[in-house]
């Protein structure tokens, strides 16, 4: 049996009142309650006075309450609902006692063992610990009715605890110990507390003001059914101990509503918040082409989207896209729903609203105990009678891809909030082929899992064709620069005609720059690239390389070359220079003219496609055609 503890930061970081449920479990405790073989099932074995023993029974549960012996002590067992009861172990000496449950109709005996435990020194600090969590709660409440029916229960405790003998008040304090504004442990990754929108199991419990993503909703349904259902078996127990004949009891009930009351109202409130979230995905509609980088807003996501346009895939070249599916919020037809999650809220809330309902009758008809009128209200569950629909981003870390129909496509993901970005790759495809693949929202934590089949297309990128753009004159390389040529471009042109494959990949070209400069030839070199990191290769010199000089005495008397760049195949190429000045940037020089001039260069090439441009001269063709053909390596003209 998993120990359960709510835990409650407030702004101060007291600890919000509830009573703790067990902590272990021993032998015979993990008794299925569908097993039609167990009878009855104490949620813990080992104890101390003050501790809420629950129990379940196989029989139902037909009184509100009951009286049973534990040692010598008449205890108050207090129904929670057709299954369950509940206790408080009393003050008694530590040892283990044989409980008798024969007023339910079970002759099975369980065992109790109280363990040893210290007597408490100080039951007035006690005391004044609880009350001062109490005056937290009361500021916390957000109405001045709520507010008021909390003062109630506070200064009834007060009057009834000033009336108890010194023996009560240790017998009290006990259970008051076990009081804790306390609301950690809410399940698996569970959270109440909130910095700013981003839910924390260590933040301050505060409810949001809005739910922003399936995961904040499954969180914040956690945390509302595990308080709804210790507000309410609370509740109950401390209504009927506040009915019930003697001191200590009652006492213990009033300090009991005060937190179950609390609690009870901030899983409302809490639940308010999530019925505004439609949280249950019912269909996955549509992926959606981005075609702005990556943006996790889901509105400017939706201003950037095309919805319905062509899938292409590109040979590594990453993609991003959001997914729209249809979602739905509770309704009242949940609570026949095969979704046990979504079952679950309507049905816990159903209980809760019942069983405070409950209270409430019971607080009513004994009111004239209390110091005033607690002015409690029925409420009702809250749940509406259909459900919101609404279409939106799904997170894309719900997102996987499955059933791709060609096999020798490879599709990987990652996401950044509502964004999904896909890439594709083949080493086996050469040529554009269509193909198809699910989109698919999976949430196993809630059991829903939707998918959308998806039409697309993959093109190789083979890199081979024309890039054409230009180099521009950027920035100053030398103290010989004239800076009236700043800014200056001349055309380039990139011919990628082979591609050697391996890892990475190795693509052989030819690279045609036409000089500005008059006293600067333009050139016609072979060079090289690899297709997934950069490579400045080394400065090619006449015998093949990224441009021509002029060195004497091992000095750079006049330079123009290429220098380091980036290859996308198929997309661009583009000087790697603005990232760092590398050991061959790109470069325009010339110190043996008037003016002198150095320049570093900025190379943007976009892709053409294979066509040959018609820009270019015969001559110049045939220069690049020469170097294709392995009839020489470097030309200038």
């Amino acid at each position: 049996m998993q120990k359960i503890i709510l835990t409650l930061k407030l702004s101060t970081l007291i600890t919000l009142l509830i009573f703790v449920l067990p902590v272990s479990c021993k032998k015979g405790e993990n008794i299925d309650p569908d097993d039609p073989g167990y009878v009855i099932l104490l949620d813990k074995t080992s104890v101390t006075p003050g501790d809420l023993v629950t129990v379940t029974t196989a029989v139902t549960l037909d009184k509100p309450s009951w009286d049973i012996m534990i040692g010598d002590k008449k205890v108050l067992l207090s129904k929670v609902d057709d299954k369950t009861a509940v206790f408080v172990v009393p003050y008694i000496p530590a040892g283990e006692i044989s409980l008798d449950f024969k007023i339910l109709g079970i002759d099975e005996k369980p065992t109790l063992t109280i363990t040893p435990y210290a007597p408490i020194a100080n039951p007035d600090q006690v005391k004044d610990d609880y009350l001062t969590k109490l005056d937290e709660a009361i500021k916390d409440v957000s109405n001045a009715e709520d507010a008021y029916t909390l003062n109630v229960f506070k200064e009834t405790f007060m009057q009834k605890y000033a009336a108890l003998t010194t023996a009560e008040k240790q017998e009290l304090a006990f259970s008051l110990e076990k009081i804790k504004f306390d609301l950690s442990a809410l399940g698996d990754k569970a959270y109440l507390g909130k910095n700013g929108n981003n839910l924390s199991t260590q933040g301050v419990f505060d409810i949001p003001t809005a739910i922003n993503s399936d995961q904040e909703y499954r969180a914040g349904v956690i945390a509302y059914v595990a308080m709804a259902i210790k507000s309410y078996s609370v509740l109950i127990v401390s209504a009927n101990f506040c009915a019930s004949p003697t001191g200590v009891t009652q006492v213990l009930g009033v300090a009991g509503l005060g937190a179950s009351f609390y609690i009870f109202k901030k899983a409302v409130a809490y639940k308010r918040i999530l019925l505004t979230y439609s949280g249950q995905n019912k269909k996955v509609l549509d992926l959606i082409t981005l075609y702005v980088g990556s943006v996790n807003s889901t509105k400017t996501v939706e201003a950037l989207a095309v919805q319905n346009s062509e899938i292409v895939f590109k040979t590594n070249q990453q993609r991003s896209f959001k997914v729209s599916s249809a979602y739905q919020g509770v309704s009242i037809a949940d609570q026949t729903s095969s979704n046990e999650f979504f079952k679950n809220i309507v049905l816990v809330t159903n209980r809760a609203t019942s069983a405070y309902n409950t209270v409430v009758n019971i607080v009513n008809s004994i009111k004239s105990w209390f110091s005033s009128d607690p002015k409690m209200i029925p409420v009702d569950n809250g749940i509406p009678t259909t459900s919101v629909e609404e279409v939106r981003n799904s997170p894309a870390n719900l997102i996987t891809i499955e059933n791709i129909s060609d096999p020798n496509i490879k599709l990987k993901t990652a996401a950044i909030g509502d964004v999904l970005k896909i890439t594709a790759q083949s080493d086996v495809i050469k040529d554009k082929k269509a193909f198809t693949f699910d989109i698919v929202y999976n949430y196993p934590e809630i059991k829903v899992t939707n998918r959308k089949k998806i039409s697309a297309t993959y093109e190789p990128a083979d890199g081979i064709g024309w890039y054409v753009g230009e180099y521009k004159l950027a920035v100053s390389s030398s103290t010989y620069s004239v800076s009236a040529h700043l800014g200056k471009t001349g055309p380039v042109y990139i011919f990628v005609y082979s591609y050697n494959g391996g890892s990475p990949g190795s693509f052989n070209a030819v690279i045609y720059m036409k000089s500005i400069m008059p006293d600067i030839p333009s050139v016609v070199s072979k060079i090289g690239f690899y297709d997934t990191i950069h490579q400045p290769n080394n400065v090619w010199r006449q015998n093949g390389g990224t441009g021509w000089d002029l060195v004497q005495n091992s000095t750079y008397m006049k330079l123009f070359r290429m220098g380091s760049c980036d290859l996308t195949p198929n997309e661009k190429i583009t000087s790697i220079r603005q990232l760092e000045y590398d050991e061959w940037p790109g470069e325009l020089l010339n110190i043996t003219g008037v003016p002198q001039y150095g320049y570093y260069l900025d190379f943007n090439l976009p892709y053409q496609g294979k066509t040959t441009p018609t820009t270019l001269t015969a001559t110049e063709q045939k220069a690049i055609d020469d170097i294709v053909a392995g009839r020489s390596t470097y030309v200038t003209l």
